[in-house]
């Protein structure tokens, strides 16, 4: 798992849309799982598709029509996993959201969104996940439990990317970076207090 932290505006969403294919980078390539995905869009497409990116952005982009487990279950469901209901379930549980899979998202709050979205990422198993401020509507407890699972998932062998402002969940990183004045920092084995200090100061 690797962690980007810095100041808003400097960056970090950019960064991760980048590298998620939805913003092309003014110069350079851009490499996921192999693939390079400009200037071929469709390559981008089909590698979404066969499930190599996992992306979970601020605006969670759940269903509305789905209820909360089938939004979970829906890259597994459209990529005909039959065991997409069991999957589904354990990732609910994992976020705390057991028993709500039957909800629609409407009954959820922003906070619980975030973890539904969380739950989808778990379940699909990508070889790859942008994860962008999953913890920035949690509390302590539930964004505890979150950046659990979300080291649980890089331990299963997916290359996790969070891009947070939660400096304790930045310390979690196997790896940590900042940005600061447009350029990649490498803090990793830093605690908080490091971290808050080499932010404190920079300008975007």
């Amino acid at each position: 798992m690797t962690t980007l932290v810095g100041r808003s505006g400097c960056g970090k969403s950019t960064l991760l849309r980048c590298l998620a294919g939805a913003v092309r980078p003014s110069s350079g390539s851009v490499r996921i799982a192999g693939t390079d995905l400009w200037p071929h869009p469709r390559r981008r497409d089909r590698g979404d598709r066969e499930g190599a990116v996992g992306i979970v952005l601020q605006s969670d982009n759940l269903v509305p029509s789905l209820s909360v487990l089938n939004n979970v279950a829906l890259p597994d469901r459209l990529r005909g996993r039959r065991d997409w209901r069991a999957r589904a379930e354990a990732a609910l549980d994992r976020v705390g959201l057991e028993g709500r899979g039957r909800g629609r998202p409407d009954d959820l709050s922003g906070g619980e969104h975030q973890r539904v979205a969380i739950a989808r990422l778990i379940a699909s198993r990508p070889a790859v996940a942008l994860v962008d401020e999953p913890t920035s509507s949690l509390d302590e407890v539930t964004a505890e439990s979150v950046a659990g699972a979300l080291q649980e998932l890089a331990n299963t062998g997916t290359a996790v990317l969070v891009v947070t402002h939660d400096l304790r969940l930045a310390t979690r990183g196997d790896q940590t970076f900042t940005i600061e004045g447009g350029l990649l920092h490498d803090r990793s084995g830093q605690d908080s207090a490091s971290l808050r200090s080499a932010l404190e100061d920079v300008r975007c």
